[in-house]
């Protein structure tokens, strides 16, 4: 045993490490543990932590038993499980989203095809080629994804930045291991987000398009 002073405590928001992790001088912990002028382990930071399994198994192989290399991931394999476990019922949630608002688009698209009936049968006995009729309606089309895409992501940056810094969404520290709900800005999964509402909104373009372009002037104007 060793009679020390508290110079401070930490919160670092994870309650793993808050109640089991303390930082002291290494001579002290060498005293209190015996360990003479010896330490139990290495941590070793890395940049590219995608990099760790491989470092951990060679580290492993060149020092044998009784030594082993533990990575970050099987350290706290309890909360990544849970992690892994909460990503399909998130996609899920995030899918039924998406088509709904692809649903949308193509619900507007018909509206406006029916409510211009008259008009594209009008433009079409005129002489406007068909082809025309297609882009501009497939015009429209992106033009609402584009713009729903584009609203929709500075929303949820402004959203994220408001936790990132003020931290509104709280969650229970006993079991969710962490204090708040954090955010972490991946921006090349923003592009695939951003990229795959573009191509939905083309896609959903094309039936209103095609039935725009397959007006009949004699139909449109029967009652002209």
């Amino acid at each position: 045993m060793q009679q020390v002073q508290v110079g401070g405590i930490y919160k670092s928001g994870l309650q793993e490490y808050d109640k089991t992790v303390v930082y002291m001088p290494i001579a002290d912990a060498q005293f209190v543990f015996q360990y003479n002028d010896r330490v139990s382990g290495y941590s070793i930071n890395i940049k590219r932590h995608n990099l760790a399994g491989i470092l951990a198994a060679k580290i492993e192989e060149s020092l044998g038993y009784p030594h082993y290399a533990l990575t970050w991931k099987e350290k706290h394999r309890t909360l990544f499980n849970w992690l892994n476990l909460q990503k399909w019922p998130i996609l899920i949630i995030f899918g039924m989203i998406a088509l709904v608002g692809v649903v949308n688009i193509v619900s507007a698209l018909t509206m406006i095809v029916l409510e211009k009936s008259r008009s594209i049968g009008t433009l079409i006995a005129m002489g406007m080629n068909k082809k025309t009729i297609r882009r501009i309606f497939l015009v429209k089309g992106i033009y609402i994804g584009v713009m729903g895409s584009l609203a929709g992501l500075c929303l949820a940056l402004i959203l994220a930045g408001i936790q990132i810094w003020f931290k509104p969404l709280s969650i229970a520290e006993e079991i969710y291991f962490m204090s708040h709900v954090p955010i972490l800005f991946d921006w090349q999964m923003i592009a695939i987000i951003v990229f795959c509402g573009f191509i939905s909104s083309i896609f959903a373009a094309l039936w209103p398009t095609r039935r725009a372009s397959s007006t009949e002037p004699a139909v449109a104007l029967r009652y002209e």
